[in-house]
């Protein structure tokens, strides 16, 4: 326990003050996190294949149209990367088959209107049997293939199938995107970027995926950008992927190059997302990061669903991030909180089932994309009248005094919310209450949505009941040689133990050995139990025992044993506020102040007045002459 006091060396300013309390107890409500505006969804189906024709679908909802498609191997992403520049240019989407070529009841639906069917990739890809179902199943609609020798010279003939008027400018420069032929995953992520093109362009403008080996340039694709007029080539991917080797051919041709990578796939996403949603006039897509889709990179999923999603995401200018493969991706979700400011993520889009991205992955990323609200925490007692709610980032004045931001219920009769009254300074709104007091199990509600900042970030539900607290209160004590006082002082409201007499129960305090003759008064905060002895303190390091039980908090939790020394304390306090004042004809001799005040008045010409004195009663001394010296 630590013993401090303030010695006197001539008088005390002030007296130990008692009053009456009311039994209360004090308890704080748990608080609760805010969740804002972000929510989830999910595109899926059975499989890879019923996955597409849903991505599809939902593409039509945002915008696509439902005649012109696009099909490629789902199992196999060699000759399908291509595939999402080719299928914005037409403003169509794009839907997966499995290796034999089946066309899927649900796909067959989904193309119940087609005019315009493009098949991509060699018979090895998919067979000819497609096409004689297509012919079979839509014998009105165009039906092409675009193959190539391999998955390079494929790419390169779906940019080819691109009208030059659609490859998209960036930053003022017809571009296209560069990616490994040997591995999926960069080339999935810009897929949808591939199929929009930047926002300041047409709707059917693209911007093509070419592929390349890692160490050399392809030289179908090197003489397809070439062809089509490339300025500007985004390469996909580090150096273990796309070589500076190949990087350096680029330039070579005149086209300005700019590598979008990261330390791996997942890193590499967000570096293509921060272009995507990079104002176009900084050389971004100027996507809005409001919708992010969540996509499996792991190899096992070869990239197919986010493949068949670029139209869907496409469509709604979204940017796609990976989901990782045990957990979130530690750089998806640092970008998702990143960007969750008022205006950021608002809803994040899970592609495919939970084999593909689980519902925990699809769960940290919302939360990684919400920005918490303030938190409401309650204070509330049996008894009282009153409930006091602080928040933990300031609120504006005009939600936080909404009466329908707050409720109060029980079992029995409650009280009913009478006033609400927000204090600006203290950031806390007083809830005054009327009919009865609080009772236990009353209920104290902070509504969901009401109460919010000036972003607009709001308060969640917050409920709290009342009930009482089983802690001890903590003290801390002042004693000191020259004076008579012993200054108790806890951390919350306390009373005298058990309904006994504070005067008697203070006699069992020992100094040096030797039990006081005292009387006790609490003060008018309620925290503090002033003992004053019969005489003064004269030993320094006296120790000081108080014992257990001799008071109380509101909850009836008896203090605790209390030790310490009396100590000799010589520091004068610090006067806070000096008066001023004017003398008028006073006679020096008449008016003196060598009495105890709080706030005197002499002659009716001065007013004066002084600070409380500290504990053991430093005097503070006021000086002044009059107008004749």
């Amino acid at each position: 326990m630590s013993i401090r006091t303030k010695r006197s060396t001539t008088r005390n300013f002030a007296a130990a003050v008692a009053v009456a309390l009311v039994a209360s107890v004090l308890a704080l409500a748990t608080p609760v996190g805010a969740k804002q505006s972000v929510t989830t969804t999910r595109v899926e189906g059975a499989d890879r294949y019923l996955t597409s024709t849903a991505l599809s679908t939902a593409a039509g909802v945002a915008g696509a149209n439902s005649t012109h498609f696009v099909l490629v191997n789902g199992a196999s992403y060699a000759d399908a990367l291509s595939a999402a520049a080719l299928a914005g240019t037409k403003q169509g989407s794009i839907i997966l088959l499995p290796a034999d070529g089946t066309v899927s009841a649900s796909a067959t639906a989904r193309m119940a209107v087609a005019s315009n069917i493009t098949i991509v990739g060699g018979y090895a890809a998919l067979p000819a049997t497609v096409e004689t179902t297509m012919k079979t199943l839509r014998p009105l609609s165009t039906i092409t293939r675009i193959s190539g020798a391999d998955r390079y010279s494929t790419a390169a003939a779906v940019a080819q199938n691109i009208a030059t008027g659609n490859i998209a400018a960036v930053n003022g420069l017809k571009s296209a995107f560069l990616a490994s032929g040997t591995s999926f995953a960069d080339a999935v992520i810009a897929a949808p970027g591939a199929y929009a093109g930047p926002n300041n362009s047409a709707s059917t403008a693209v911007v093509p995926i070419m592929l390349t080996a890692t160490d050399a340039l392809s030289a179908p694709t090197s003489a397809q950008m070439s062809l089509l007029g490339i300025k500007q080539v985004f390469i996909l991917g580090g150096t273990a992927v796309v070589s500076a080797a190949v990087e350096a051919s680029v330039t070579a041709l005149g086209i300005t190059v700019i590598r979008l990578s990261g330390a791996n796939r997942y890193s590499t996403a967000t570096a293509i997302a921060d272009k995507f949603t990079a104002l176009t006039t900084a050389g971004g897509w100027g996507f809005d990061d409001a919708d992010v889709g969540l996509v499996n990179l792991e190899q096992s999923g070869g990239g197919a669903d986010a493949l068949a999603a670029s139209a869907y995401m496409g469509q709604k200018k979204m940017v796609a991030l990976g989901a990782g493969a045990s957990g979130l991706a530690t750089d998806t979700s640092t970008w998702l909180t990143a960007h969750n400011g008022a205006t950021g993520v608002a809803k994040v889009h899970a592609i495919g089932g939970t084999a593909a991205v689980s519902a925990a992955q699809l769960t940290a990323a919302d939360a990684a994309g919400t920005i918490a609200g303030p938190v409401a925490t309650i204070a509330a007692s049996p008894g009282q009248s009153t409930v006091t709610i602080s928040f933990s980032q300031t609120v504006t004045a005009t939600s936080a005094g909404l009466a329908a931001g707050y409720s109060l219920f029980g079992p029995g009769t409650p009280p009913v919310i009478g006033t609400v009254t927000y204090s600006t300074t203290t950031n806390k709104v007083t809830l005054t209450l009327t009919g009865t007091t609080l009772q236990t199990t009353d209920v104290i509600r902070v509504n969901a949505g009401v109460i919010a900042t000036s972003t607009g970030l709001t308060v969640a539900q917050t409920d709290y009941t009342v009930g009482y607290d089983l802690v001890k209160p903590t003290c801390s004590a002042y004693a000191a040689t020259g004076t008579a006082v012993i200054s108790i002082t806890c951390d919350e409201k306390i009373q005298v133990a058990d309904s006994g007499t504070i005067a008697n129960l203070v006699d069992t305090i020992y100094v040096g050995g030797v039990a006081i003759a005292a009387g006790g008064a609490f003060s008018a905060s309620g925290k503090t139990l002033t003992v004053t002895n019969g005489s003064d303190f004269t030993s320094t390091g006296a120790a000081i025992v108080i014992p257990k039980d001799i008071f109380e908090d509101l909850a009836g939790n008896n203090n605790a044993a209390m030790s310490g020394a009396v100590i000799t304390d010589t520091t004068k306090p610090t006067v806070v506020g000096l008066p001023t004042y004017t003398l008028l004809g006073l006679t020096p001799a008449v008016h003196r102040l060598g009495h105890t005040f709080a706030t005197g008045v002499v002659d009716t010409e001065v007013t004066v007045t002084s600070k409380v004195h500290g504990a053991g009663g430093n005097l503070i001394q006021v000086a002044y002459t009059d107008t004749e010296g």
